[in-house]
C-alpha cells in the first residue's frame, strides 16, 4: 500500500466539460456517467477547474433562496485541493 501511486488508481479516460456547458446538461452528464465531478477545460483542453455534484447542489440551493449568485459565492466553499 505504501508504494501505491495516484497513477495506479486514477481514471485514464477522462470526461471533461467546458465552462460554458449549461447546468442542465452537466447534471445529465453526471447522472449518465455516474461521476461525482468533472474537470473543466478551456478551448485548448487545459484544465481550468473542477465541478462537482456538491458545487451544483450548493448553487441550486443558493438560487432557491435568492435570484442570483453573489460575487463571493465561491469564497466560502470548501475546496478539495489548494
Amino acid at each position: 500500500m505504501a508504494n501505491l501511486l495516484a497513477q495506479d488508481v486514477m481514471t485514464r479516460e477522462v470526461t471533461t466539460v467546458t465552462a460554458d456547458l449549461p447546468i442542465k446538461k452537466l447534471i445529465k452528464l453526471i447522472e449518465k456517467k455516474h461521476y461525482s465531478g468533472l474537470p473543466v477545460v478551456d478551448s485548448a483542453g487545459r484544465a481550468i477547474g473542477l465541478v462537482s455534484q456538491n458545487d451544483v447542489l450548493r448553487a441550486m440551493a443558493y438560487l432557491v433562496e435568492s435570484d442570483k449568485l453573489s460575487k463571493g459565492f465561491h469564497t466560502g466553499k470548501r475546496k478539495a485541493s489548494a
